[in-house]
C-alpha cells in the first residue's frame, strides 16, 4: 500500500513538471500571462495521453522505452557541450568552494534539505521490481537494471550539476525566474532558439517518464488487489484480454487519482506541493521496512537463497540495509522541515500532515477490509523439471504466475495454486513428498 500510494503522488508531480516547461513558450508571445487553471488543463491533458498510450499502444511499441533513453542521454550530452562551449565560465574557486543560501537555515540544515532533490531524481529506483514479471530472465535482469540506474544517474546527474555550475552567470536571476533551467540555458547559450530546442527535448523526455511511470503504477495497483488487499479487489485485478492482458482497470483508477491530485493543485498550490514532498517519505519508509524485515530475520537463506541471481557479500549486504533504514530516519526527520525561515502559513512544510493522513487510510483500509481478505501473495506454478530444495525456481526454468487464491494447500499437481507458502520452503515440500513433472 505505501509502494502504491508514493507511485501515484510520483505520477501526479511529474504531471504537474510536464505542464510548467510548456510555460515559458507562450511568454514568446506578447500579452500572454499564464493562469493556475491553463497548467490544470495541460496537467490533465499529459495524464489522459499517458493513459492512452498505455491502453492501446504501449504493448506494440515497447521499443518506446528505448527511444526514451537514447533520448536521455544524447539530450544531457548535447546540453553540457554546448552550455560549456558557449557560456562564460564561473571560476573553479565559486563553483567548489562558494556555499550561499537564502533560506533562514544554517549552511548544515540547508545542505541536507535540500538532498530532497538528488533524492527525487532516484524517485524511480524500485520500478524494474513491479515490472519483473514481464521481464525475462528477471532473477538477472531486475537486478542488473537496478544497478545501472544507480550507476548512470549518478554519472549523469553529477556531471550536469557541476557542468551547469560552471555556466551560471546571474545567480538572481535564476532565482527570481519561474523556469530556472530554462533561464540558464538562454544566457548561457546565449540563444533563444537553443533553450527552447533544450526545452522540448526535456519535455518530450517527461512525457516519456511519465507514460513509463503510469505503467509501472498500475502494476502496482494490480498487484496488490490480486491479493486481495484493496477493497473492490476483484474488480482491479482484472487483465483486459482484448487490450494484451494490460491492467486497465488498473490504469484508470491510477488515472482517476492522479486526476484529483490535480484538482487538488486546482485549489491550493500549498496542498498539492505537500502531496508531493509526502511521495519521497513514502518511498523511503517503504525501503526502510524492507530492510528492517531482512534484519529482523538475520538475513536468512530462507529470504535471501544462495542460488540468487544477484549477491553481495553479506557483511555489504548488512551495511546498505542499515544504511538504508538510518538514511529513511534522517530524511523522515529533515524532509518534513519548512523550506526558508521564518515560517508562515504558506511556506509551512505539511508533508508530515499529508504522510499521516494516507497511512492513516492505510490503517482503515487493513481493518475494515484487508485483514478479513488479505493472506499474502497466492502464486500458480507450472513445473517443467523436478525441484530440489537448493534448486531456485527461476534456474529451474518455473514460470510462476501471481493468482487468484485458492484452498489447494499442498496437494500439489500442475497447475494448482499454492497460498502463502515461500518459495524455498514450497521446493523443499515438493522434493520431500514427490516429484512434480509437466
Amino acid at each position: 500500500m505505501i509502494s502504491t500510494l508514493s507511485w501515484t503522488i510520483n505520477a501526479a508531480s511529474v504531471a504537474l513538471i510536464g505542464s510548467q516547461l510548456l510555460v515559458p513558450f507562450p511568454q514568446f508571445f506578447n500579452g500572454y500571462e499564464p493562469e493556475r487553471w491553463h497548467l490544470f488543463l495541460i496537467y490533465q491533458g499529459l495524464n489522459l495521453l499517458s493513459l492512452f498510450y498505455n491502453l492501446f499502444l504501449l504493448k506494440r511499441t515497447n521499443w518506446i522505452h528505448d527511444c526514451a533513453f537514447v533520448l536521455t542521454l544524447s539530450t544531457f550530452f548535447v546540453t553540457c557541450i554546448t552550455c560549456l562551449s558557449r557560456s562564460r565560465k564561473q571560476s573553479p574557486e565559486w563553483v567548489w568552494t562558494n556555499f550561499e543560501t537564502t533560506t533562514g537555515w544554517n549552511d548544515g540544515v540547508a545542505f541536507m534539505t535540500s538532498l530532497v532533490t538528488p533524492c527525487y531524481m532516484h524517485g524511480g529506483l524500485d520500478a524494474a521490481l513491479y515490472l519483473a514479471e514481464e521481464t525475462l530472465n528477471a532473477s538477472q535482469t531486475v537486478p542488473r537494471a537496478l544497478m545501472a540506474t544507480i550507476g548512470i544517474g549518478f554519472l549523469t546527474a553529477f556531471t550536469f550539476a557541476v557542468s551547469m555550475a560552471y555556466c551560471i552567470s546571474d545567480l538572481e536571476g535564476l532565482l527570481t525566474s519561474t523556469m530556472p533551467i530554462f533561464q540558464l540555458w538562454r544566457t548561457a547559450t546565449r540563444s533563444d532558439a537553443a533553450g527552447v530546442t533544450f526545452l522540448v527535448s526535456l519535455t518530450i523526455i517527461v512525457i516519456f517518464v511519465l507514460i513509463a511511470i503510469q505503467q509501472t503504477t498500475s502494476r502496482l495497483i494490480w498487484a496488490f488487489p490480486r491479493d486481495q488487499g484493496l477493497y473492490l479487489s476483484d474488480h482491479f485485478s482484472q487483465l483486459s484480454p482484448k487490450l494484451r492482458d494490460i491492467p486497465s482497470n488498473a490504469l484508470i483508477l491510477n488515472t482517476v487519482l492522479v486526476f484529483l491530485c490535480g484538482c487538488l493543485f486546482l485549489g491550493s498550490t500549498a496542498a498539492f506541493n505537500a502531496l508531493v514532498g509526502s511521495f519521497l517519505l513514502l518511498q523511503m519508509i517503504s525501503f526502510a521496512l524492507l530492510a528492517a524485515l531482512l534484519i529482523y530475520q538475520k538475513r536468512s537463506s530462507t529470504f535471501l537463497p544462495q542460488s540468487r541471481g544477484f549477491r553481495v557479500p553479506d557483511p555489504v549486504g548488512w551495511v546498505c540495509n542499515i544504511g538504508t533504514i538510518v538514511a529513511a530516519v534522517i530524511e523522515l526527520v529533515l524532509f518534513v522541515f519548512p523550506g526558508s525561515l521564518p515560517v508562515s502559513a504558506l511556506s509551512m512544510n505539511y508533508a508530515s500532515v499529508v504522510l499521516l493522513a494516507l497511512l492513516l487510510f492505510s490503517v482503515v483500509n487493513w481493518f475494515m477490509f484487508a485483514k478479513q481478505q488479505y493472506q499474502g501473495p497466492w502464486v500458480e506454478l507450472i513445473l517443467n523439471q523436478t525441484i530440489s530444495p537448493n534448486t531456485c525456481f527461476e534456474d529451474a526454468q518455473t514460470v510462476v504466475y501471481i493468482s487468484r487464491r485458492s484452498r489447494a494447500g499442498l496437494k500439489l499437481s500442475v497447475f494448482d495454486v499454492i497460498a502463502n507458502i515461500p518459495m524455498r520452503l514450497l521446493a523443499a515440500e515438493l522434493a520431500a513428498n514427490s516429484k512434480v513433472l509437466a
